[in-house]
């Protein structure tokens, strides 16, 4: 059983390597059964963009000829870029990504017509990312994996936005900053340094050696574990007395009551940034180092105790019956669950930690965990008199209480490789039973993707890197996206150009674009007020 699970996972061709398929498994097999559930509405879907700056104004159809070449190339060295998924007719809860090795250079050029989409009306980044949140595809159909997304910037007649939309599945975070990298090399040659356009018609084929099997397989033989690790395990029945909390009855997590705000919103979401300056970026780092708590801690601490004071200022009108609600979930609750809190293993992969290495990397190597904060540590902070119904907020405590739980919960979650395999197998279960409506719960998620130039992503393309390159295209700046259509706020960050981005998206059906710009207004006030 074993040994056919570790075919099934891994990248097998059964038409003397012209098609190449393997199946899902762990996250990338969760997060694509969200994406096919009915009742989800896509939940999930995938949207990564950056704004280049080029160093001189070139016409459309030389931005086409350069842009298509960069694609085809870049499937080159990262061919799950060119993946399809397709679902599983006698079990809905597998799925397939399938590989299509090109006979020849009018293939590979049929793939890049296919999936690269030309947009000629010019908007900002944010703008055209918005414009894609409504667009999104069931893995189960046979649509390629990731379309390119070209269009002008609105901003300046040398700059153009650059977006990968993709089924979340095949592609993370860090994943999609790494191809962003090699896309903007390979563009870079073009434009700066009169490189040739390379054939589009030779050695494919070769490529197939970078399509590697599923993250938990390479963890697994990095560790010497058996194939037996990925097999699920027999539930473990618990004694009664463990089933319980003392007094009977589990505790109460502070949840916003929530009704519908907009029944048919022109956008399906809302997405908001939180932008801060260099200034107040350094400023932010500055005081995570000397109270002791990395950035990421901070965050975490930061975005319940704004969820508290957000939801006890009561932003929507809401009504009566909703206010009392909330004051007693206020009063009543003893833990802040925050859903998922995404984190990356692809750095610990010794011989696949980058696309750009020579045994290329994982399309998806995410990884998460849910963190349950005290509630005690927020009401320290966030004080709300029941009598005259005003919140008072409490700063001075906001590091020794809220970041200090934030701390003590992202140390007791256990981030080893080894619990990461666990996780995955127990995601390969939960995927047989997933439910969308478990996904309409108003919980935070997060993701932070940390300081890029850091971990050595496009740092020849940043303007606060200096290079001694007579010109080069810039990044200006980047945009990351989850489509989250229900009452779940998604908050992602990450730091380009020495400034740090928080980006607030939730279901536009139940919190109004006001109510998110109060959001981060509470969010940002409160970065200033602890430096």
């Amino acid at each position: 059983m074993a040994t056919t699970l570790e075919s099934e996972l891994t990248y097998q061709s059964h038409d003397g390597g012209k098609t190449w398929t393997r199946e899902l498994f762990g996250f990338e097999q969760q997060i694509a059964s969200m994406a096919a559930n009915s009742t989800s509405d896509g939940f999930g879907a995938y949207t990564a963009g950056m704004s280049i700056v080029l160093p001189r104004i070139l016409s459309k159809e030389t931005m086409q000829e350069y842009v298509t070449s960069v694609w085809i190339s870049l499937r080159r060295v990262v061919p799950t870029a060119a993946l399809k998924s397709r679902g599983v007719d006698r079990d809905p809860s597998k799925f397939i990504y399938e590989y299509t090795v090109p006979s020849d250079g009018d293939e590979a050029l049929q793939w890049a017509n296919d999936t690269i989409l030309w947009i000629d009306e010019k908007m900002t980044l944010h703008d055209r990312e918005v414009d894609l949140y409504n667009n999104y595809w069931s893995p189960t159909t046979g649509h390629y994996v990731t379309d390119l997304v070209i269009c002008p910037s609105s901003e300046s007649k040398t700059k153009w936005n650059v977006l990968f939309h993709s089924l979340h599945s095949a592609l993370d975070g860090r994943g999609s900053l790494q191809m962003f990298d090699i896309f903007v090399r390979f563009l870079n040659d073009l434009v700066c340094k009169g490189a040739t356009p390379p054939s589009v018609s030779e050695n494919w084929g070769e490529e197939t050696k970078r399509l590697l099997p599923c993250v938990s397989l390479l963890v697994i033989r990095q560790l010497g574990l058996p194939l037996e690790t990925l097999l699920p395990k027999p539930p473990i029945a618990l004694e009664p007395a463990a089933q319980a909390t003392p007094d009977g009855a589990p505790p109460l997590p502070f949840l916003r009551p929530f009704s519908v705000v907009d029944e048919s919103p022109e956008n399906i979401q809302n997405c908001k940034d939180v932008c801060l300056t260099v200034e107040q970026t350094l400023k932010l780092r500055k005081a995570c180092r000397a109270h002791g708590y990395t950035v990421t801690q901070f965050l975490v601490a930061l975005k319940a105790v704004t969820e508290v004071e957000w939801v006890m200022r009561f932003p929507q009108d809401d009504p009566e019956d909703q206010r009392l609600e909330a004051i007693r979930i206020y009063r009543e609750s003893s833990i802040f669950p925050t859903a998922w809190n995404l984190v990356d293993q692809r750095y610990k992969l010794k011989d696949y930690t980058s696309h750009s290495s020579e045994h290329s990397s994982p399309s998806f190597a995410a990884d998460g965990c849910a963190l349950v904060l005290s509630m005690d540590a927020m009401r320290a902070v966030v004080k709300f008199d029941e009598a005259t119904r005003k919140v008072e907020t409490k700063p001075e405590h906001f590091w020794d209480t809220a970041v200090a739980e934030s701390k003590k919960q992202w140390t007791s979650c256990d981030l080893s490789l080894n619990a990461y395999v666990t996780r995955e197998v127990e995601r390969r279960e939960a995927s047989k039973e997933f439910n969308g409506a478990s996904y309409m719960v108003p919980a935070l998620l997060s993701t932070s993707l940390g300081e890029l130039e850091a971990l050595d992503i496009a740092t020849r393309f940043s303007e606060s890197i200096p290079s001694e390159d007579p010109e080069r295209i810039l990044i200006e700046e980047f945009g990351i996206a989850i489509r989250t259509p229900t009452t779940l706020k998604t908050l992602l960050f990450w730091q380009w150009n020495n400034r740090l981005t928080i980006r607030v998206t939730t279901g536009a059906k139940w919190t109004t674009n006001d109510g998110i710009v109060a959001y981060n207004n509470i969010f940002e006030r409160w970065i200033n007020d602890v430096y």
